[in-house]
């Protein structure tokens, strides 16, 4: 025999009722104070959850979530997509600066550990989506839009600049150099290779790309020792260097 249907699948409890009554008569501190507290008892109870409980919890929000806004329309989908941007701007708003720093971390973290998970074709897909998720919004952005987008990205580079030390400047500059390096498909060595160089010669690196390298050729003359060296070396420094080795 089918289960009988719900006649009246979305009629109100009188506790609902009372619930929704009381929750309209709140201060906003009792409000602040409720969420506060509903927040605690979700981080305690996704503290304690295992593995296996999280990924199926995880699983069905994201089959549930998929499945709801593919029954959306594209006026409803823009619609609903305003409505969360006002909202977390509101949220983001009323954050005091060690709620925005912790929000910050842990969506890093998040970020990490599922970047972490990510197969090869996920990676691929993920930045692919991105890409295509870019360049669509660009497309669509007004001129005013993308002088202020670009001002308000200048002004956090120089922001972000100013706060880095010589070691986060040099990793960064580090960074850059061998993005670059992959692109054109050279192998560049990293920054601690180059240190002391001069003393480590190694002959299968070509000196000549780097323009902060220069070497020259040796074809001058020691007038003491008639050892050829570099042009830019010190008169008898070769000399030295031979009578220190036959004195050993």
């Amino acid at each position: 025999m089918p289960p009988k249907r719900r006649k009246l699948l979305g009629r109100r409890t009188a506790s609902a009722s009372a619930a929704r009554a009381a929750r309209a008569s709140e201060t906003p501190e009792q409000t602040s104070l409720c969420l506060s507290r509903m927040a605690s008892s979700s981080a305690t109870r996704l503290s304690i959850e295992s593995a296996a409980v999280r990924t199926e919890r995880l699983a069905s929000a994201a089959s549930t979530m998929s499945a709801r806004r593919t029954r959306l329309s594209v006026e409803e989908r823009s619609f609903q997509n305003s409505q969360d941007a006002v909202r977390v701007a509101r949220l983001r708003v009323s954050q005091s600066p060690a709620q925005k720093t912790l929000r910050r971390l842990r969506n890093a973290t998040a970020k990490v550990c599922s970047r972490g998970l990510e197969s090869p074709e996920q990676k691929t897909s993920r930045r692919l989506r991105n890409t295509r998720a870019t360049a669509a919004y660009r497309d669509s952005e007004q001129p005013q839009e993308t002088a202020h987008r670009r001002v308000r990205n200048a002004r956090s580079t120089a922001s972000a600049r100013t706060a880095e030390d010589s070691e986060v400047r040099r990793q960064r500059l580090e960074n850059i150099n061998q993005f670059r390096a992959t692109l054109n498909g050279v192998t560049s060595p990293s920054a601690s290779f180059w240190s002391n160089a001069a003393y480590n010669y190694v002959c299968t690196v070509n000196y000549s790309t780097r323009r902060d390298v220069q070497i020259g050729a040796m074809d001058k003359v020691c007038t003491f020792c008639n050892t050829k060296k570099w042009g830019d070396e010190q008169p008898g420094l070769v000399a030295l260097g031979a009578k220190s080795n036959s004195l050993l």
